[in-house]
Order: structure tokens, then sequence, then C-alpha cells
């Protein structure tokens, strides 16, 4: 975990960056708009194309290059979500994500089906956009 702090205060100082430098030139072409969540996510699906591809000719160091290309474009496009306001925090998706698995975990364990703790999970997910989203529309009446 401390190596994902580490790469978030780089994605952060890259940020800082690139808003000092708000107009680029990029390849001839003048660019204002950088780390989009869009753009992330086009990052990404080319980076897993690219992974798909090292895994079929068993190169693992470039099979790892890719891999860590997943993981910093993943950040990046986290810390883009943030500060558009669509999530909370890079730090709440890992708490999240540790519950989610800890619970799914546990419930193999005690041989609950899946389907069951999906089940479950999908419910209490429903009541929390629920919660929030009722929550929104009673402060704008």
């Amino acid at each position: 975990m401390n190596n994902i702090k580490k790469l978030l205060k780089l994605i952060k100082e890259k940020y800082e960056f690139n808003a000092s430098h708000a107009e680029i030139v990029c390849n001839g072409e003048k660019r204002k708009k950088w780390n989009t969540s869009e753009m992330y996510v086009k990052h990404l699906k080319k980076e897993l194309e690219e992974m798909q591809e090292e895994m079929k000719q068993n190169n693992t160091p470039y099979l790892e290059d890719e891999l860590w290309d997943i993981l910093w474009d993943f950040l990046n496009l986290a810390y883009t979500l943030k500060l558009e306001g669509l999530i909370e925090s890079e730090e709440h998706i890992f708490t999240r994500c540790e519950k989610k698995f800890s619970e799914r975990i546990s419930a193999i364990k005690k041989w609950i089906p899946w389907e069951d703790i999906k089940k479950k999970q999908k419910e209490e997910l429903k009541n929390e956009y629920n919660k929030k989203y009722a929550l929104q529309e009673k402060s704008k009446k």
C-alpha cells in the first residue's frame, strides 16, 4: 500500500505541473484539456490490449511493464474522477474494495453461495445509492 501512496503523490505532482502549463503543444496540436476521465478510460483499454499481447508472447518484463501502465492509468482515472467530483477519493475506493472482497472471501470460507453474497452486496449498494440521492433530492426542495 505504501507504493500506491507514492504513486498517488506522483500523480498529484503531474497534475500540478499540467495545471501550470495549461496550454501545450503535443504532436503538433495545441491541447488545453489534459487528464480527463474519458482520456484515462481510453488509455486503460489500450493498455489492456497491450497486456494481452505480452501474455501471448510470454514476455515477463514487458507484461509487468504493461501491468504497471494499467495501474498508473487506473490511479490517474481515480484521481481525475475525484477532481471531477464523481467519487469521494482514491482512498475511499481502496477501502470499499477491501471491504467488498473481504466479505466475499469470508463468505466463501463459510460456504455461503457466491450468488448470495453478491446479492447482499448489491442490495447494500442500492440502499447506499438510494440514501445518498434521496437526501440530495430533499435538499433541492
